[in-house]
């Protein structure tokens, strides 16, 4: 018998490279999967991706764009998919601080926050 190979396991293990930030109340927004239009709804955001609450099915993998006024349309892709929730990954950008700015801007002390690590990563 050969070596025994180590498993890696994830499980308990965040692997989220932003904080996430639950929103308050419901943010309408629109999701984009190739020509299909979908309406949802933002549940928590971070600067890296979103959780969002939608009617339809989004394969896992899927090549998205979400828009939430007033902020531009973000190019994202699905991560995950289960019951009435995805998860939609982002890169890190100018559009995706926006974005999450935009989500919590009933929130101050956690936009003013994003806000200010915005700006030290800037300039240093």
């Amino acid at each position: 018998m050969g070596p025994k190979r180590a498993v890696k396991s994830y499980e308990g293990i965040n692997r989220r490279r932003w904080s996430r930030y639950a929103v308050d109340g419901d943010i309408p927004a629109t999701l984009m999967v190739g020509r299909r239009r979908l309406d949802c709804v933002v549940e928590d955001v971070s600067l890296g991706g979103a959780k969002l609450r939608i009617a339809g099915k989004v394969p896992s993998g899927a090549i998205v764009q979400l828009r939430c006024e007033p902020s531009d349309a973000l190019a994202g892709r699905c991560v995950w998919a289960g019951g009435k929730s995805i998860g939609v990954c982002f890169g890190m950008c100018e559009r995706s601080v926006e974005f999450a700015l935009s989500c919590l801007r009933g929130m101050p002390a956690i936009a003013e926050s994003l806000a200010l690590g915005q700006s030290a990563e800037a300039t240093g």
